[in-house]
């Protein structure tokens, strides 16, 4: 049997919800998602976690003309602006979760429901 292999998988927004990203791992809800996520197949909790800051700003956007995303009821989508029109102050909470390779080649950390 070979030694797994870490990473360091980087989140912000919804990520950094401990329960929520669980949910890519093992399966399930998050609170507050619309989707159910079918899991890893190694559900092994991360190794290790820690916060960190991004220097980039944070918005939230909707779809244009809508009120809502598919995963979210009525909030957004995160997203990082790395352009130049941000005050140079402009930072985000990101988190950091310490998981295995197989974990981050998972489907479910690209986005796959059942």
């Amino acid at each position: 049997m070979s030694t797994p292999s870490y990473v360091w998988y980087a989140g912000y927004g919804s990520n950094l919800s401990r329960q929520r990203f669980l949910c890519y791992i093992e399966g399930g809800k998050p609170t507050y998602g619309k989707s159910t996520n079918r899991g890893c197949s190694d559900k092994s909790r991360p190794l290790d976690d820690r916060p960190y800051r991004i220097p980039y700003g944070l918005y939230f956007a909707i779809p244009e003309g809508g009120t809502a995303t598919d995963n979210w009821c009525r909030g957004g989508v995160a997203f990082l602006n790395p352009c130049g029109e941000c005050c140079e102050n402009s930072w985000t909470l990101g988190r950091m979760w310490k998981i295995t390779r197989e974990q981050y080649d998972c489907e479910i950390l690209l986005g796959e429901e059942v």
